[in-house]
């Protein structure tokens, strides 16, 4: 799954006029324009999990980066949850990506302790992740 799976790409409305109501958006256009990305307080992958652009505006807070989007500041992927309203009104457009046609793989790894064995549920979790790893 994409690290991108659980947000939706955001952009100002002007933005969207500007360039003739572009409904897909590719990686190329991403690229040539600011992003906004929540900044981490730490030094992880993490923090350039999401990082397409070259120039990067890093914030505090999904809330800001809303703001900032919508003062035509960047663009950002949010958790749509967070922008469901501002996509409603019509302040915030989110177009299509055209990398993210298809479904993504999830990784999934089974960990338990080594002193104690699997019980039944866990036993059949292994067995029918294993199952789907052959199915693929």
């Amino acid at each position: 799954m994409p690290p991108w799976a659980d947000t939706v790409p955001v952009i100002h409305l002007q933005t969207t006029q500007r360039t003739a109501l572009v409904s897909v958006v590719s990686w190329q256009d991403l690229k040539r324009h600011r992003q906004l990305i929540v900044a981490t307080r730490n030094d992880s992958k993490e923090k350039s999990r999401l990082r397409v652009a070259a120039d990067v505006w890093w914030v505090e807070s999904q809330w800001i980066i809303i703001e900032l989007v919508q003062r035509n500041l960047g663009w950002a992927l949010v958790p749509e949850h967070i922008v469901v309203d501002a996509l409603k009104e019509g302040s915030l457009v989110s177009p299509t990506l055209d990398f993210d046609k298809h479904s993504w793989p999830v990784a999934v790894e089974l960990v338990w302790h080594k002193e104690k064995p699997l019980g039944k549920a866990g036993t059949w979790l292994q067995q029918a992740i294993i199952a789907l790893d052959r199915q693929t």
